[in-house]
């Protein structure tokens, strides 16, 4: 392994692009929501893995 000294330039390259997108403000209704959200699905997902019918609407 080489050692490198102060007068070694280091040279790196970053690509990155934007995209427009909805963010909301993370206020406490909001992230309340958020988790309400996600339990709602993994609920969902949990149901149709274990193959328990009839529980709710959730298209998952």
């Amino acid at each position: 392994m080489e050692e490198t000294g102060p007068e070694e330039i280091l040279k790196e390259r970053c690509d990155s692009f934007v995209v427009e997108t909805d963010v909301h403000y993370p206020t406490d209704i909001t992230l309340l929501w958020d988790a309400l959200r996600k339990l709602i699905i993994a609920c969902g997902r949990v149901n149709r893995r274990l193959g328990l019918g009839g529980w709710g609407k959730v298209s998952v």
